[in-house]
């Protein structure tokens, strides 16, 4: 987009060198770093920008009107109803798999502009790509597939709702490795709603969880969900190949039987398309995405790059990362703008805040989670907690689980996951401020946020993630995990202590348990050995944290479960969690 005469020269305009989407722009080869002398004695320089997905959007409004490139923009345009529409609009993947389950006629119109109906959907493969990325997938294994673009999912999405009920028995959908984005599109999908079409749901994945920017003990919390509405999960698995059965399809596996199946659905691991861009010599970072300065301009003065494709810096880590989220590629479509028109604007890195529907749940996370810390050599801890979404007396509280990654020597908040209902993406939007504004956990404690009991509690979940660590970082308390069990001492040397309701224990506990209802603990302390450490578990953590504190007064030590008996269950057994408790944690049955 040039900076000046943009109007008068009809040679400024962007014609091919890199492919965005289904838009070609391209600029002559003396284009790229060369003054041009445009007949007026002027020379100017031209800067060209490679964008993907959503950032392509902001920065057609921004740069293309604001540098005066009406004839440009006449070309990233079309009318629809009398509205001009950008054509890349419509690249924005988080949109695509609503339009499953919503009404559909209204918007056949834009349709026609967004892609290239696909016909004969039995028996066949599609591969979801993701613009401007590309798959790598062997070539044996992707032998007959047909590749379809985001753009061209709506329509494949349209003929299966017309063709439903008639031809489709069932969709089985593939995914292998892990990219963030391309995990959420193929779960919101095919989990949801392709399920509530009717049709039957089965994922196969190679990685044991689904979702990967949550933890595997959080992604549970997901896998029960959807198991619960009947989606088959095949985690584990890997994909060899395909082959065709009549109008059915074979997926083989490579350690179980092959699955029959309709069609397949592919949204797979992903890697940056950046060809055009290594063969122009722009330099190029990770898994070869495209190397841009926080200006979001590349090696080549006066090119810029944002999107999926281009390297950014992580927020947390500090760390060189890809991260394809609408919400950063919109930012950095923006402040190339800014710097195209003159201007001096700097993209500061992303974090990966993201939230996700899945049926009745939602899921969100933002900053880094234990895997991501490991790998950066972070000293990190963590607290568990299920707080219910408003006051628990007001009608309709529904309970999250809610996990808190903290750095150990400076306290400085690495990251959030969030599952439930009602409320979690206010928190982790609470969550993913704070991150940004690199406040401390013990800070959380002091958020004045806003309080009425049908939205909140006075002590709001995030001040009771904060009042937590505030207890461990205090020495008022101390925790172990659910990981830590099978190693916790059997032998008589310690003392397992249950402190729920009797009802609650002989509905499941943890072997070697005793019970010891709360209400109950001080008529029973001289029970308890002093010169041993005591274990104490309750149903969320809440009561074993009272108890705790009880015991420590009277000279016991101990330490409690974090996230309790239900944190457990979910995690070993994906043993769906009640959808509301009482205050103290008892599930309402």
């Amino acid at each position: 987009v040039c900076t000046k005469h943009c109007v008068q020269h009809d040679c400024c305009t962007l014609g091919a060198v890199f492919r965005l989407g289904i838009l070609r722009l391209t600029v002559r080869k003396s284009v790229l770093g060369l003054d041009k002398d445009h007949g007026c004695g002027q020379h100017i320089r031209c800067k060209l920008c490679v964008m993907t997905c959503a950032g392509m959007d902001i920065l057609m409004r921004d740069a293309a009107f604001l540098c005066g490139c009406l004839h440009i923009a006449h070309q990233l345009f079309v009318p629809v109803n009398g509205i001009p529409v950008p054509r890349l609009f419509h690249l924005a993947g988080a949109a695509v798999p609503f339009l499953v389950s919503t009404a559909l006629d209204d918007r056949q119109d834009l349709f026609q502009h967004l892609g290239i109906f696909v016909s004969g959907i039995k028996g066949k493969v599609y591969e979801i790509r993701h613009t401007g990325m590309y798959t790598g997938m062997a070539d044996d294994l992707t032998s007959g597939v047909h590749q379809v673009a985001v753009t061209q999912l709506v329509d494949l999405l349209v003929q299966i709702a017309q063709c439903f009920g008639c031809c489709i028995k069932g969709i089985l959908s593939f995914r292998h490795g892990e990219c963030a984005g391309v995990g959420g599109l193929s779960v919101e999908l095919n989990a949801e709603n392709l399920t509530e079409m009717g049709v039957s749901v089965t994922i196969v994945q190679r990685p044991n969880q689904l979702l990967a920017p949550l933890d595997a003990d959080m992604a549970s919390f997901v896998h029960a969900e959807m198991r619960r509405h009947g989606v088959t999960l095949r985690l584990g698995e890997t994909v060899t190949g395909f082959r065709q059965d009549g109008d059915s399809v074979l997926t083989l596996l490579e350690s179980s039987e092959p699955l029959h199946s309709d069609m397949v659905l592919l949204a797979i691991g992903v890697t940056p398309d950046t060809h055009l861009a290594k063969d122009v010599g722009l330099e190029l970072g990770i898994r070869g995405s495209i190397a841009v300065t926080e200006r979001m301009e590349t090696s080549v003065p006066d090119i810029y790059a944002v999107g999926d494709a281009v390297e950014v810096t992580h927020f947390v880590t500090g760390q060189k990362a890809l991260i394809s989220l609408a919400g950063p590629a919109n930012k950095q479509g923006r402040i190339a703008a800014d710097n195209i028109c003159g201007g001096n604007s700097r993209f500061h890195g992303s974090q990966g805040s993201s939230v996700l529907k899945l049926f009745g749940l939602t899921a969100a996370s933002t900053g880094i989670n234990e895997k991501a810390a490991q790998a950066a050599g972070i000293a990190y801890d963590k607290v568990v907690l299920f707080p219910a979404s408003h006051a628990a007396y007001y009608p309709g509280a529904r309970s999250m689980a809610m996990k808190v990654l903290y750095e150990k020597e400076s306290l400085r908040l690495l990251g959030a996951q969030i599952v439930g209902g009602e409320g979690v993406d206010k928190r982790i939007d609470v969550l993913a401020t704070a991150i940004r504004a690199k406040m401390t956990a013990l800070e959380l404690t002091e958020l004045d946020l806003s309080y009425a009991p049908p939205y909140s509690s006075a002590k709001d979940p995030v001040n009771m993630a904060g009042f937590m660590i505030e207890d461990l970082e205090s020495g008022k308390v101390q925790q172990f995990h659910w990981n830590d069990i099978e190693d916790l001492p059997c032998d008589g040397s310690a003392t397992l202590l249950d402190v729920r309701t009797e009802g609650e224990y002989r509905r499941g506990h943890l072997n070697g348990f005793r019970n010891i209802p709360l209400d109950d603990l001080r008529e029973h302390l001289d029970e308890l050995d002093r010169d041993k450490p005591i274990y104490v578990n309750c149903q969320t953590g809440l009561r074993s944290y009272l108890a705790c504190r009880l015991l420590t007064q009277y000279g016991f030590s101990c330490s409690h479960l974090s996230g309790g008996y239900s944190f457990y269950q979910v995690v070993t057994q994906e043993q769906q969690t009640a959808r509301s408790a009482y205050p103290c944690g008892m599930e309402k049955l």
